[in-house]
């Protein structure tokens, strides 16, 4: 038989409560012997007086026996009516129970018990809540108690969020075993460094934050903070393994009225964040504009998932010239995002916050696609000639199915790969020497032209220029702008103007915007040009006319005429047409 029988045969009496359940049935078992004694009585016929006087007795007696068992009944029923309350007080609202007078009867034995229970489970839970079971420290939550308690509100005090950036290359090489040691060690420098009497807590796997009280100028405080920096960044030596943790360090101050932790600390962790974007900076001071610059940034990234769903993007085109030939022999492709609300917003804005959340492979496969599907519509018309340049992501281009991606779009829109140009970075080339060397003969090999972008800017490792196949080498406008006035730009871009052309490879001087630049770039060999002086970037509707009077305006030098021309007469109809 099911040990709850009984509870589940009352369970229909859901408004009684249980312990009024036991004291109903307990009374209702006590009247079974005087209810057997009135129906025997009943049975014998007329009860006479003794009969009635005995009943009488036996009711009476019955009745004092059942108040008395009730009242001692429920006084040992109170201990686990009073423990199962303290359970569910704890459970429901977090209450803890008083201490019982009881507690050292055996009648309270149980009360004490659940009660000792819930002490310890308390202390438990606030142990895991309170501190880092790792390193120790206080939570952010107990933290912010502890600034609230410990600084009055006319403290001045600076709060420090130092982040250990390589956390992730660390757990990767070395396991989470292995990093909780580091993230260990790390809070016992800074325990050593900043002494009993600094609040110091871990806020989540790699970010420690401490309150300092302000004693001089902001310019002592970033030294004192930058020494700490330093000072945690020493080489660790731990069993089986040394590194050197990296830190980047945010921090906010409170300058007087009311002391608002939270907010202090998340401004410190936002400074701390904008310290690991600009790279150079170890040590960053929150202001208001980084708040609002946080801010813009999420909803721009928020902006541009919805941006991909909905198609927003559009590509336009900007011109690159020969001017040895004086055509235009090409045109790079460029993203566009037209904002339902903002408007055009400039690719230097979001093209870095699409990077930063991974975004930009998805952008990146939309331009491919359109930048096809145009060219699909510029053939039989003067624009078929045109080999148009679009830039791979890392991401993009290191994808395994990179190469059949390109296959598939150029298929779709019947477009010949001679038409097609691939523009990757030093940064991209250099992650992957072998699947990039791999990836770039399969393209190649199909008729695709591949450039390297911003050359000067990156690593500049002269061995992958030997390695690699590349058709062309772009020079980036850092070089270019004001180089006829410029010694070192001079010399840098008559460098790779004759490495470049030691190796086979074209040369395109990217960004020219002045006469000036483009006549010494030609002085010293270089005769592919791309930049404002020549024509911005383009809507495809107003590509052609654009050309047409681009070319009419250019002067082609008189040892290129004959070349020039004879390159046009050779050349397909379109060629003629798009060269006038």
């Amino acid at each position: 038989m099911n040990k709850f029988w009984l509870e589940r045969a009352t369970s229909g009496l859901p408004l009684i409560k249980h312990r009024n359940k036991i004291l109903f049935l307990a009374v209702a078992g006590m009247q079974i012997p005087l209810l057997a004694l009135i129906c025997y009585f009943f049975r014998s016929g007329s009860p006479c007086g003794l009969e009635l006087e005995v009943l009488g007795i036996a009711v009476v007696a019955t009745l004092g026996a059942t108040f008395l068992t009730l009242f001692v009944l429920n006084s040992f029923i109170q201990p686990i009516y009073l423990a199962a309350q303290s359970l569910r007080n704890y459970a429901q609202e977090g209450i803890l129970p008083e201490p019982s007078a009881q507690s050292n009867q055996q009648s309270g034995t149980l009360l004490a018990d659940t009660e000792c229970a819930i002490l310890k489970l308390d202390a438990s839970l606030r142990q895991l809540t309170d501190f880092d079971p790792i390193t120790s420290l206080p939570t952010r939550d107990a933290f912010m108690r502890i600034l609230s308690r410990r600084m009055p509100a006319e403290t001045h005090l600076a709060i420090c969020a130092i982040n250990v950036s390589n956390y992730d290359k660390i757990a990767a090489a070395f396991g989470q075993a292995a990093v909780g040691s580091v993230m260990a060690a790390i809070a016992t420098r800074f325990a050593e460094l900043l002494g009993n009497e600094v609040p110091l807590c871990r806020v989540d796997s790699n970010t420690f934050i401490f309150a300092l009280e302000l004693q001089g100028s902001q310019l002592p405080l970033a030294q004192q903070i930058e020494s700490l920096r330093l000072a945690t960044e020493r080489e660790l030596i731990l069993p089986g393994f040394s590194l050197r943790p990296e830190m980047n360090a945010g921090v906010s101050l409170h300058t007087g009225g009311k002391l608002d932790a939270e907010r202090l600390i998340n401004e410190a962790i936002s400074a701390m964040a904008e310290s690991r974007l600009e790279g150079s900076v170890h040590t960053n001071f929150f202001s208001p504009r980084q708040n609002e610059q946080a801010r813009d940034v999420f909803l721009l990234e928020r902006d541009l998932r919805l941006a991909i769903e909905q198609e927003q993007f559009s590509v336009h085109y900007q011109p690159i010239v020969d001017t040895a030939l004086g055509r235009v022999v090409g045109a790079e492709a460029l993203v566009r995002w037209t904002h339902p609300e903002r408007g055009m917003v400039s690719p230097a804005v979001f093209i870095p916050i699409a990077e930063a959340s991974g975004l930009m492979d998805a952008i990146g496969m939309r331009v491919l696609h359109q930048v096809c599907r145009q060219l699909g519509r510029w053939a039989g018309t003067p624009l078929e000639v045109l080999k148009i340049s679009i830039n791979l992501s890392a991401r993009q281009f290191l994808n395994p199915d990179a190469v059949l991606q390109i296959c598939e779009a150029l298929e779709e829109n019947h477009v010949s790969p001679l038409n097609l140009s691939i523009e990757l970075t030093e940064t991209t080339v250099i992650q992957d020497i072998d699947r990039t060397l791999f990836i770039l003969q399969a393209l190649r090999k199909m008729g695709i032209t591949i450039a390297i972008d911003d050359f000067g800017t990156g690593y500049s490792g002269l061995s992958y220029l030997k390695t690699l196949p590349f058709d062309r080498l772009k020079i980036d406008r850092e070089f270019i702008q004001s180089v006829d006035q410029t010694v070192t730009s001079m010399a840098i871009c008559k460098s790779l103007i004759e490495l470049a052309s030691g190796l086979g490879i074209e040369v395109l001087a990217e960004g020219t915007e002045t006469n000036a630049e483009v006549g010494m770039m030609r002085s010293l060999g270089c005769n592919l040009y791309q930049g404002y002086h020549f024509a911005r970037p383009l809507p495809p509707d107003e590509l052609l006319d654009t050309i047409r009077l681009l070319e009419a305006s250019l002067v082609v030098p008189a040892e290129s005429e004959s070349r020039s021309s004879s390159s046009l007469l050779d050349g397909p109809p379109s060629s003629a047409l798009l060269s006038r």
